[in-house]
């Protein structure tokens, strides 16, 4: 959690704020004065504000006044975020209300400046369109509120006007539409006629605002559709505005309803009459549509996209439209008034991008006859103003952080692709070709120009400026590919890490120039996180690079532990490479670099400790101990003198012959020395050869002094080896340890001994975490267990569906699916729970022989307490089987998705010794693979215990498959039509009802067609429900793409690490908290090939054709279903 100085920090982070200011900043959060500092713009990004945010649902509450005063600072002076900061403070319905209250209470009392005014419309879009259940307004502000609404309807037409000046016309123009909506009041729509009718301001963002109003209500009268379309018809560049600034309403997609009322007749789909400015937005819904999406993508191969579309289908109507985009370029935009100008410029400008687009477009059509130089000059002209500061940033391996508008992008990415075109946009491009900017835009415009590859546009950089160097090519992808930017800017780039790669290996000259500049060096390693990933880039595992001075030196002076853990993860993969520089860095190092250094060799050793090794006799443990044993780690332990005391007393298996002091506190020494828990492979061969009883009762001893002494936190690691070699009992009895620590304020040791525990390994030990990290009531306890389950399959040497598969539990039910519960007292009433075959339970009352439907009521022979637990026991186990099977049915679809396998030993543990999972094995079908994946027969589990084939005979194993991981769910795809026919025919003889959509499940491979240049899979109007496509999302754990403005969302994504795909659905857009009535459009999906860490480049997709079949036809199938 960030501290209230860190975030006063970020408010502030520009070097052009005056310490003054920064003071003045200060002592108004620190509540030294009330006065709200002047704005200013401070350098952050979204992440930052969602830090703040989750921060200020956290802080205590003697910090709670600071924290409303920074979340006005957040806001007030970042105004590019401004609409989905306020969106989101309305969203966050879990800060409390006296949060939210001081935040819209400034909104209200501060509509005298343009900001305030900017904030009091953002809140009202919000709260009218979906929102306004979402917080409860206090009488405070509803009272000022409703002030000024009356206000605003009791003024005259010419007070409004006059007190509302240029831009801020917006708002009483804004309430008023607001009025006329909820209430039909036509003497308010005269009013606002009458208004808009004396306002003299011919500025374009005004006459825009007007439009927008009026387009509100457009529909309220006739007089008031007749003004919008005057004056949409007199003002050519301002309606060019206006169809640009569409998401005013916050839903874009009403711009397209209002049009479709207006235009076309719900009954037979024929034409109005009605005809707006420019003809063709009449002629065809598509072409309005692809208007729409102009504007509304963030993307430009998107835009492009569309704009070929547009071409292709109707070139009279392209050439329409690029004539009304010309408009918006002959526009006056340099008003005296700095707020005007900047509105007038931050509205046309993305006109003037399409029209660029269009232009560049046209161009490279060869219809040079239709473009007018000068237009496109003075075009250019305009971005080139607009991107006026791009030459003064960037000038060194820091300054990224400074990040732009996503608008410097889009206007550089124009100029790009008119590099050959027009000598303006030619001189800028290569001016400024140092900066990761225009890198990035001339590489995507070339390869879109005339689709050269990556590696052969960045040779030409090189050529056309000399200074850009192979450092920026690597800090231009670590730009767009990391979390600074947003999953969607993540998208923005062609750069990979492959063609990063190719490109580093072709100038490994230039790379060992930087490797060996000390100066490099230490100016890189400023920036922590551009450190990791350009030492992850550069020593990835594809590349040519075998100069590892970087590396070492790193590890040797950063101060940084990220960084230096980096590099020792980078350095253990390497031995070949670099062992003979590291051996002789050794001889020198000293401290905490000589610490590290010796980490890795012992790393690279203990790499040789497989399942097979062990050590064959004592001499051997002898000689390994000399080799590593760590005589500074002695000091941890040779304080408390009963370590050595009972370490000295335990035998190896003969029984006789004690093990040597030395090797006793290697391991000892190692495992409290240890800075993360962990298993260590080399103490767990050496410990073979010890007599357990011993070893278990030393362990003991040293344990129970620990306790006595309080638990010295520098000796916490014996837990370590306690979980580990201790029996299970003395394991599961830690957790009445925890409780005591937890109810002491020892939280954190606590939430240590959980983390231990889970390297037990036994099933009742990690069911019991499981039980923790979902019900536990202290959080850091709860949150270590759920840690400690996703670290122990690593430690385990297991995979995490296994670690599962180990804690799926049994609710104590035997083999038979039954257990007993009982009233005691003297009637000694017992009742036996069965499962069936749907998962329902179903109870016999064992005293009359009979089945009940429910627990009686106990009777005055039972024991009341007994008799109740009894009851509270069933309730618990009927929601917990609930949940248990809908765990399940996720899992086993993803099983029959990714075609993950178990052994004959694992399948038994899992669907067979389990009554729960027994009930699944028998309703689904199974098949057995050979080590190339073909099938070798598919079976079904029966009731009996016995595996029978399709023809209904049984199926023996063969011993020697027994061992082998083969065993998976049968997919359609392997099965041809009669043998498909004939299970179905089986399950339907025996009246099986499968659990999940196993045999009839919808598959389709796509075919290349269907598959565009980007290798994705194209949707064309594939329109779906909201609640199937979230229903859809759901039923395989899917995670929602990041959140953006308004709370929209645009994707879902699958990550299978069994079959190492990832999964992207693409849709117009969802909602967080609110389902839309209208349908989803469905756009793309997309699949990546996962590495062997489970990584992915989003801009490396994969040709779903050359991926698993099961996997890619399950998921085309369940996407067409929708």
């Amino acid at each position: 959690m960030g501290s209230i100085e860190s975030h006063i920090k970020k408010v502030t982070n520009n070097k052009d704020i005056s310490n003054e200011i920064r003071h003045t900043i200060e002592d108004y959060v620190y509540l030294k004065t009330d006065e709200v500092p002047e704005r200013v713009h401070s350098i952050m990004n979204r992440n930052d504000f969602d830090a703040f945010i989750n921060d200020l649902s956290k802080c205590r509450q003697d910090e709670r006044e600071s924290y409303k005063r920074l979340l006005i600072l957040y806001i007030h002076n970042n105004y590019e975020y401004r609409e989905n900061n306020t969106y989101n403070i309305i969203r966050f319905y879990y800060l409390d209300d006296s949060v939210k209250n001081g935040f819209l209470y400034y909104i209200f009392e501060n509509k005298e400046n343009i900001i305030g005014i900017h904030f009091f419309i953002d809140f009202l879009k919000c709260y009218n369109l979906i929102f306004k259940d979402l917080v409860k307004i206090d009488n405070k502000i509803k009272n000022s509120f409703n002030r000024f609404i009356e206000e605003i309807k009791n003024k005259t037409d010419d007070e409004i006007i006059d007190e509302y000046k240029d831009y801020q016309i917006y708002c009483p123009l804004y309430i008023l539409s607001q009025l006329i909506i909820h209430t039909k009041d036509k003497n308010l729509a005269f009013k606002l006629l009458s208004i808009i009718s004396k306002i003299e301001n011919n500025e374009n963002i005004i006459i825009r605002n007007i439009l927008c109003s009026l387009f509100l209500i457009i529909d309220v009268s006739e007089e008031i559709k007749n003004k919008f379309l005057e004056i949409l018809s007199n003002n050519k560049g301002s309606s060019a505005l206006f169809m640009k600034d569409i998401n005013v309403f916050y839903k874009s997609e009403y711009f397209i309803r209002y049009i479709i009322d207006i235009n076309y007749t719900t009954s037979d789909n024929k034409y109005n009459n009605v005809t707006l400015t420019y003809t063709f937005i009449n002629e065809l819904l598509e072409i309005l549509q692809k208007i729409f999406y102009l504007f509304k993508s963030n993307s430009q191969s998107i835009k492009l996209e569309l704009i070929e579309s547009l071409y292709n289908d109707d070139k009279d109507n392209f050439y329409n439209m690029y004539k009304l985009y010309q408009e918006s370029v002959l526009l006056d935009y340099n008003n005296s008034n700095p707020q005007l100008k900047y509105n007038n410029m931050h509205f046309v400008d993305n006109c003037i991008d399409i029209y660029l687009l269009m232009s560049a477009f046209l161009f490279n059509k060869k219809e040079n006859e239709i473009i007018d130089h000068n237009i496109v000059d003075r075009a250019v002209d305009f971005l080139c103003n607009f991107l006026d500061p791009l030459p003064e940033c960037y000038d060194d391996y820091n300054d990224y952080k400074y990040l732009i508008h996503n608008i410097f992008e889009y206007h550089t990415y124009m100029l790009a692709l008119l590099y050959d075109y027009n000598d303006k946009a030619k001189n800028f491009i290569k001016s400024t070709l140092y900066s990761y900017i225009t890198i990035n835009s001339f590489i995507s415009a070339r390869n879109y120009l005339y689709d050269k590859t990556v590696f052969n546009i960045v040779k030409e950089i090189f050529t056309l400026n000399d200074k850009v160097n192979i450092i920026d090519i690597y800090l231009t992808y670590y730009i767009y590919t990391n979390a600074i930017y947003s999953a969607d800017n993540k998208k923005k780039t062609l750069l990979n890490i492959y063609n990063v790669i190719e490109i580093g290996n072709n100038y490994l000259e230039d790379i060992d120039k930087f490797i060996n500049d000390d100066k490099f060096i230490k100016n890189i390693s400023k920036d922590i996180n551009f450190t990791i990933h350009f030492l992850n880039t550069l020593y990835n595992k594809e590349s040519k690079i075998e100069n590892y001075k970087l590396v070492l030196k790193l590890l040797e002076t950063s101060k940084s532990k990220e960084i230096k853990k980096t590099c020792i993860k980078i350095l253990e993969k390497s031995e070949s490479k670099v062992k003979d520089d590291l051996i002789q860095k050794l001889d020198k190092a000293k401290g905490e670099f000589e610490t590290s250094l010796k980490s890795i060799i012992r790393i690279w050793d203990m790499s040789r400790f497989n399942e097979s090794f062990e050590f064959k006799n004592i001499e051997e443990i002898n000689s390994h101990v000399d080799k590593y044993y760590n005589e500074g780690y002695e000091e941890k332990i040779n304080k408390y003198s009963f370590i050595e005391k009972e370490i000295s007393n335990v035998l190896l298996k003969d029984k006789k012959t004690l093990v040597p002091l030395k090797v006793m506190k290697y391991i000892f020494t190692e495992y409290i020395a240890l800075k993360e828990i962990n298993k260590l492979i080399d103490i767990e061969k050496i410990i073979n050869h010890f007599d357990m009883e011993y070893f278990r009762n030393a362990l003991s001893n040293i344990y129970n002094e620990f306790v006595n002494l309080k638990y010295p936190i520098e000796l916490k690691n014996i837990y370590i080896l306690y979980c580990l070699y201790m029996d299970d009992e003395a394991v599961l009895k830690l957790k009445n340890e925890v409780a005591y620590l937890t109810n002491n304020a020892r939280g954190a040791l606590a939430a240590h001994i959980v983390q231990c525990m889970a390297l037990n390994g036994n099933k009742l030990v990690l069911v019991m975490l499981d039980s923790i990290s979902l019900k536990y009531k202290n959080n850091q306890v709860k949150n270590a267990a759920k840690t400690a389950l996703e670290n122990v399959s690593s430690i385990l040497g297991i995979s995490r569906d296994e670690l599962i598969d180990k804690i799926i539990p049994n609710f104590d039910f035997d083999s038979k699916g039954q257990k007993t519960l009982s009233y005691g007292g003297e009637a000694q009433r017992t009742f036996t729970i069965s499962i069936n075959n749907d998962f329902s339970l179903s109870i016999k009352d064992n005293q009359n022989d009979k089945t009940i439907k429910s627990l009686p009521a106990p009777n005055t022979k039972d024991d009341k307490d007994t008799a109740s637990k009894a009851k509270k026991e069933l309730t618990e186990l009927k929601k917990s089987i609930k949940n248990t099977v809908e765990n399940q049915i996720i899992r086993l679809k993803k099983v029959l998705l990714n075609g993950r396998k178990w052994s004959y030993k694992g399948f038994k543990e899992v669907f067979v010794d389990n009554p729960l999972m027994n009930i699944f094995a028998q309703k689904l079908i199974w098949g057995i693979y050979d080590d190339n994946n073909k099938l070798i027969e598919s079976f079904r589990y029966t009731e009996d215990g016995s595996f029978n084939t399709v023809h209904d005979e049984e199926y023996i194993f063969k011993d020697e498959l027994k061992d082998k991981k083969n065993i998976t769910l049968i997919h359609p795809i392997e099965l041809d039509n009669d043998i498909l026919l004939k299970w179905k025919n089986q399950l339907s003889d025996y009246d099986i009802a499968q659990p999940i959509e196993q045999l009839n499940m919808i598959y389709e491979l796509p075919e290349e067609k269907d598959i565009n240049k980007n290798l994705e899979i194209v949707y064309h109007d594939n329109k779906v429900n909201p609640y199937a496509l979230m229903k859809f999302a759901a039923s395989l754990d899917m995670k929602r793409g990041e959140v953006l403005d308004a709370g929209t969302f645009f994707e879902y994504s699958l990550k299978d690490e069994i079959a190492k795909i990832m999964f992207v659905i693409h849709f117009n857009y969802l909602m967080v908290g609110y389902v839309q009535e209208e349908d989803v459009d469905i756009e793309r999906a997309v699949f990546y090939k996962l590495d062997e860490d489970n990584n992915f480049d989003f801009n490396c997709p994969s040709n779903p054709l050359e991926l698993n079949k099961r996997f890619v036809s399950s998921m085309c199938g369940l996407v067409k279903e929708l």
